[in-house]
């Protein structure tokens, strides 16, 4: 077996998202014109680009503490599980059926068609007259208004939309439709995504394509939310988005309550959002974040969505050249990475032979000093203890040398976006115990904890995915019972402020859920999760 081959196979085994990662910043080094000797791409041989990768999710898992005791566990959130689900049943199931065969018509009338046939769709999916879904909107038409001649423009593009009225909630719910990938991408919204540079939005700077998108959102979409407000008096605006339509979701939110863009609704309108898998958005030079409480940020366990933007990213390559630059010895990049993961006979043969395989002729004669002989026979003696024989002379200096240097990397010109909400809940399904744990992570010092970093986790793509929502929220929000609760369920720094209030409640509020749950076991309503399949 070829050496890089053994390394690019065991580090995989244990960080499943390393070579995804590796290719995407190989991907940004070519891209940016960096040669492969600059100390950002590692070199192929010595220290390669995997293992420096490794090296950061090593450190970073050392630092883990915040994530996993910083937040507020919140049990007993049934009705808030259903109330999430569902709307996230609701942008799914609205955005597949919406888009359903765009790619196979062209010029506007048949797309006008195609759209009146998939809003019909989406009326029986959700359980909808066809007055409760009264627009629906997808970019070739909008775009083909403004563009006739087909010269189609980022600042131009207004991401896909679902207007839809929800009796049932007393709400007029605006989905924000995220990242279209299926039946086909659309080059728009991926141009949307990745247009990360910043420019000036309100009192700080945001990411700018979604500032373009959002903008094509309040022009478009905001005077039918505020007819449709108006002829239902008394009725809450919830925002729902997911990916690139939480950011969208994020900034148009910014614009209602700091841009007068409100002003249009009936006074007094309620407005809240719900929105999954929500990247970075928006910056203030001074540091005074919006910190929005009617945001409710959702996160699926590892997402690593929480940490994508211009900075963070362009911070990988400077940190992974800070531990290059460091000159630390394969393999004792090798027991870094390796420690305290590896167990089996077949894992020590392995990594034993690797390590004498990938030693160059003068580092082993720097070794000669400093490692006994016999290191590698002993290694392959202690199968039982591989854990600790691999991490052997990797001492605290080594870890405290790499930390400080990643954090003494430079500052860079792009700037440090973070979300505007006020609170992120952490989900995490415990798929043996088919359980959901919820953590509470509240205000902009502890939701940039998220957002300064991409941090390197076990699933952080598949946790961002669709189906990992699909999957976190296949049980929940499904039943006719989610019907009936309340939307101020989502209002979750109301509820600790009143938790003592409630306190005299306490049995009628646990006999009421208890008839919720019953109703949610008994299958009444349409299971929408299957839509997911």
């Amino acid at each position: 077996m070829r050496v890089m081959e053994f390394l690019t196979k065991k580090l995989g085994n244990q960080y499943p998202d390393i070579a995804m990662i590796s290719d995407l910043y190989q991907e940004l080094v070519e891209k940016h014109h960096k040669a492969s000797d600059d100390g950002l791409a590692g070199d192929a041989k010595y220290r390669p680009l995997p293992l420096l990768i490794a090296v950061l999710y090593k450190l970073q898992a050392r630092n883990e503490d915040f994530f996993k005791t910083g937040g507020q566990a919140l049990p007993h959130k049934m009705f808030l599980l259903e109330l999430v689900g569902y709307y996230w049943h609701v942008q799914h199931d609205a955005g597949k059926l919406l888009r359903e065969g765009i790619n196979g018509v062209t010029g506007r009338e048949q797309v006008e068609e195609l759209i009146e046939r998939n809003r019909g769709k989406i009326c029986q999916s959700l359980g909808l007259c066809e007055n409760d879904l009264p627009y629906v909107s997808v970019s070739e038409l909008v775009e083909d208004d403004i563009s006739p001649d087909g010269d189609r423009r980022l600042e131009d593009h207004c991401p896909d939309f679902v207007i839809s009225i929800h009796h049932c909630h007393k709400a007029v719910v605006f989905t924000v439709l995220g990242t279209r990938i299926f039946p086909r991408p659309h080059p728009h919204d991926i141009i949307m995504d990745l247009a990360a540079k910043t420019e000036p939005f309100h009192h700080g700077l945001a990411h700018s394509g979604m500032v373009a998108g959002t903008r094509n959102l309040i022009k478009h979409a905001l005077p039918k939310l505020s007819a449709e407000l108006s002829k239902y008096p008394g009725y809450s605006l919830l925002l729902v988005g997911y990916s690139l339509g939480a950011g969208l979701a994020h900034l148009f939110m910014m614009d209602l309550e700091l841009g007068g863009a409100k002003q249009s609704f009936p006074p007094g309108t309620k407005i809240r959002a719900i929105t999954y898998g929500c990247p970075p958005v928006f910056t203030a030079p001074s540091g005074n974040v919006s910190n929005l409480d009617n945001i409710l940020m959702i996160s699926n366990h590892n997402d690593g969505i929480t940490g994508a933007s211009l900075k963070c990213i362009n911070d990988i390559f400077l940190k992974t050249k800070a531990i290059h630059k460091l000159n630390l010895q394969r393999r004792t990049l090798l027991k870094m990475a390796f420690n305290k993961n590896s167990s089996s006979a077949n894992d020590a043969d392995l990594v034993a032979d690797a390590l004498q395989e990938m030693e160059l002729p003068e580092e082993k004669e720097k070794e000669k000093a400093v490692v006994p002989s016999g290191l590698f026979s002993k290694t392959r003696a202690r199968v039982s203890n591989l854990g600790s024989s691999l991490v052997k002379g990797v001492t605290l200096d080594v870890w405290d040398q790499v930390e400080a240097a990643v954090e003494s990397i430079p500052l860079t010109e792009h700037a440090e976006l973070t979300q505007v909400g006020r609170n992120l809940i952490v989900m995490r399904k415990d798929k043996d115990k088919d359980d959901i744990s919820l953590t509470k992570f509240s205000g902009s010092e502890n939701i940039r904890k998220f957002s300064h970093q991409i941090r390197f986790k076990y699933g952080m793509f598949e946790d961002h995915m669709p189906w990992g929502y699909g999957s976190l929220f296949s049980k929940l929000g499904t039943t006719e019972a989610v019907m009936n609760i309340d939307l101020d369920v989502l209002d979750i720094d109301k509820e600790g402020k009143e938790d003592t209030e409630d306190a005299k409640d306490t049995p009628k509020l646990a006999e009421e859920e208890q008839q919720v749950a019953e109703s949610l076991n008994s299958g009444l309503y349409p299971d929408l999760s299957s839509m997911m399949e």
